[in-house]
């Protein structure tokens, strides 16, 4: 684990596995604000991950999957703000910090029972994410 002070006053534990990489984040108190949980996929991969368990193919999802350079997509897993901290952007701050340039992110945005699909797609979308597939309640976004 390695501990560093990043910008907005906030400050990251960065907890790498096997599978994921985790990012604990804690206010200049302490507290924690949240946790964003990142896993290492590929491309060949991605397709089997994302896109065939419900039986569906859509063009433009194909399209994209076909058209990434090969090598590693960052997952996306979970983004997690303490309740305390909603409504304030930490959100966005701890994706900012997150989010490397020059790499592809993919995630599956979805409500939770406090915030709205509408919210958590501006979130995104302010970090740079774009929709790629919406499944109705869910939707695919990524970043390049």
């Amino acid at each position: 684990m390695i501990l560093r002070q990043l910008i907005e006053k906030l400050s990251v534990e960065i907890e790498d596995n096997e599978e994921y990489t985790e990012y604990h984040f804690s206010d200049e108190d302490g507290n924690k604000v949240g946790h964003i949980s990142v896993e290492e996929i590929f491309d060949d991969y991605i397709e089997e991950y994302y896109f065939t368990d419900d039986g569906y193919e859509d063009e433009e999802v194909m399209k994209y999957i076909e058209e990434l350079p090969s090598g590693a997509i960052n997952n996306i897993q979970k983004v997690f703000v303490e309740k305390d901290y909603r409504g304030n952007h930490y959100g966005e701050k701890m994706l900012k910090l997150v989010i490397k340039p020059n790499e592809h992110y993919i995630l599956n945005a979805s409500p939770d029972h406090d915030t709205s699909l509408t919210q958590i797609i501006k979130m995104y979308k302010s970090v740079g994410f774009e929709e790629l597939f919406d499944q109705g309640v869910n939707i695919i976004m990524v970043k390049d």
